[in-house]
């Protein structure tokens, strides 16, 4: 009971911005089969707003959300995520609006995403031949000599 209701908090405050009142009797949990069943969820209308998409939703609705995680076998069996009765009806917003900023923005980053990328690679490299070259260094500083007078 108290774990359905733990459950209940993390999925509630996870999905809480696109669920619609919800409680943790719409949750059936059974731990040791890893069964975890949501059921009668309405979503918010507001639901598709961070995802910036020139839709709006009028009303949604999700009959049943199973999912199976095998505890025992979870390295190498897959979790299986069952959806049965997803209802969607939405419009199109006639209010949507081009932010340039923030487009630019998303650019920006997704550059300087590929730029640390390409940095790391590169630092990476660099302490791979530096290491290398330590190698080197400690046989022809040490050994090389002790090799010599043998």
């Amino acid at each position: 009971m108290v774990f359905a209701h733990l459950a209940a908090f993390f999925i509630d405050k996870f999905l809480g911005n696109y669920i619609e009142d919800f409680d943790s009797h719409q949750l059936k949990i059974n731990l040791w089969d890893g069964n975890i069943t949501l059921e009668n969820v309405h979503l918010k209308t507001n639901a598709l707003n961070d995802f910036n998409v020139p839709l709006e939703i009028i009303t949604g609705y999700l009959e049943k959300l199973k999912i199976h995680i095998p505890w025992k076998y979870l390295y190498t069996h897959p979790t299986k995520i069952e959806i049965d009765g997803f209802f969607l009806l939405v419009a199109p917003k006639t209010d949507v609006v081009y932010d340039p900023e923030k487009a630019e923005q998303i650019e920006y980053e997704t550059k300087m995403a590929e730029v640390k990328k390409v940095e790391q690679f590169r630092y990476e490299r660099e302490q791979k031949i530096v290491r290398k070259s330590h190698k080197h260094l400690l046989y022809f500083l040490f050994l090389r000599p002790v090799r010599e007078n043998m």
